[in-house]
């Protein structure tokens, strides 16, 4: 029997190592993810809504499940063959930088998977364009700026909201978006 598709799973998870994040910066992963996010699923259910074979996901499924970013929320048996429904653990996940032993080096690698796999996505939108005519021209830019320590705090909340605020806002007939938030403290003489 399938588990309840509305079961509620908790608000977040720590990431709490390297191997983790890395994986989660993958779109794949990170699709699926955020489709588990609201509702269990099966394989066919979630490649319907990815627009993809199923046979595309299950190596990406085990990952997921094996990392305990995902979890089974349900089996049955259809023609024979167990047909198995997945759910994301959690609505968001937060890096865990106290439980890390990785150096302040290793942590701005890994989460530079995380830019470098959007930008792998916008140039590969740039070679098939939009999905339909009715995306938005995209929205792309960066400011450098002064700014006291709680400043930036309060403009860190804000854009953490509008980050997890896509999470509300998914709309099963609209485009596939793509929201990469960076803010950092930058030192221009480092990459001089």
């Amino acid at each position: 029997m399938m588990s309840n598709a509305t079961e509620e799973i908790s608000d977040s998870k720590p990431i709490a190592d390297l191997a983790t994040l890395r994986l989660l910066a993958n779109g794949r992963r990170h699709a699926i993810v955020q489709a588990l996010t609201p509702q269990a699923l099966t394989a066919k259910e979630l490649a319907r809504s990815l627009g993809t074979q199923p046979t595309k996901l299950y190596y990406h499924l085990n990952i997921l499940e094996a990392a305990g970013i995902i979890r089974i929320a349900g089996e049955r048996i259809v023609s024979g063959i167990i047909e198995r429904s997945y759910r994301a653990v959690a609505r968001t996940f937060v890096v865990d930088r106290t439980l890390l032993s990785a150096s302040a080096t290793e942590i701005a690698d890994a989460q530079a998977v995380i830019l470098d796999e959007t930008a792998h996505e916008y140039r590969a939108r740039g070679r098939h364009g939009p999905s339909d005519t009715s995306s938005i021209d995209p929205l792309i830019g960066r400011a450098y700026f002064r700014c006291s320590p709680e400043k930036l705090r309060a403009m860190r909340a804000q854009l953490y909201d509008v980050l997890f605020a896509a999470d509300d806002v998914n709309d099963e007939m609209g485009d596939t978006a793509c929201l990469a938030i960076a803010l950092f403290t930058y030192d221009a003489t480092e990459t001089a």
